[in-house]
């Protein structure tokens, strides 16, 4: 029965990926319909604390979008890889890393990978030992990134046991870098060199390599200020988790949560975004 239940489970994940979209979540469900009304298995909690910072943290980096923030990170970041192109497979891997610890999410590297192929590419670097380390960077950093919902889902857990945030991030920061820095070199050894590739040349010859074409321009004011505001957001929710005694307090004598606190900053920012950096919020949601 256990086989047939992790069968239904990798199933749905497969199906899901195959459609797309919002397909993972359609499937999620169906999966999820088979192991409690067919299997007759007890359903669980829904994962509420989570779904709502994933929520919040996606928002505030929808508006970043909007307001040209991701695209002013995303030429940032270009210009430094660009300078050591020769240290590239380190580099790059680092930058997702700080990206995805300052958002809580790995998704919002998901505009620099067709920079740093790019860069790759005219760097004569196998692009996918570049764009492995780099993704893999981007996930592990979620378990270090202080807003991220494993880490809020790590802290209610740990709190109750008397350990407080700064001793959690002493221990998950440091990790997650280091391993995404194995990571990073493990894949930096990974297939021939881009001049002995046989397949890449023969593509290359016939055209068929295509060049990403990357925004160019003066970095206005409006992305400047937004890239600030989520920063700002950011470090705000560090120093009110790192000390409670800053948080709010209410009638029972309890601070606010940690998970509140990322949902008010994200969405303040989000909001400051959408006022002050002058796009209309269809662009964002």
């Amino acid at each position: 029965m256990v086989w047939l239940e992790i069968i239904v489970v990798l199933g749905a994940i497969f199906f899901g990926i195959r459609m797309g979209g919002i397909g993972i979540g359609l499937c999620g469900g169906l999966g999820l319909a088979v192991l409690t009304i067919g299997f007759g298995l007890p359903i669980g909690s829904p994962p509420v604390d989570v779904i709502l910072i994933i929520m919040t943290v996606v928002v505030a980096a929808s508006a970043l979008q909007a307001a040209g923030g991701m695209d002013y990170l995303v030429r940032l970041a270009s210009k430094f890889m660009r300078k050591k192109p020769k240290y590239l497979n380190i580099i790059a891997p680092i930058i997702t890393w700080v990206m995805t610890i300052m958002a809580g999410t790995g998704f919002i590297v998901f505009s620099m990978l067709p920079v740093i192929a790019e860069i790759a590419k005219d760097s004569g670097i196998r692009p996918s030992r570049t764009l492995a380390g780099s993704v893999v960077a981007s996930q592990i950093a979620i378990s270090g990134s202080p807003i991220s919902a494993a880490m809020a889902a790590m802290l209610t857990i740990m709190e109750g046991n008397g350990v407080t945030f700064i001793v959690v991030m002493s221990v998950c920061l440091p990790a997650s870098f280091v391993a995404a820095m194995v990571a990073a070199f493990i894949a930096s050894r990974q297939g021939c060199e881009l001049e002995d590739d046989e397949v890449y040349l023969e593509r290359l010859q016939k055209g068929l390599v295509h060049k990403y074409e990357e925004k160019t321009g003066e970095s206005t004011t409006r992305e400047k200020f937004s890239v600030v505001l989520f920063i700002i957001a950011t470090v705000a929710i560090v120093i009110l988790a790192a000390f409670p005694q800053l948080r709010p307090g209410f009638d029972i004598g309890k601070p606010m949560g940690t998970r509140d606190i990322i949902i008010i900053c994200m969405l303040s920012a989000a909001c400051l975004m959408v006022i002050f950096c002058k796009h209309h919020q269809t662009q964002s949601f």
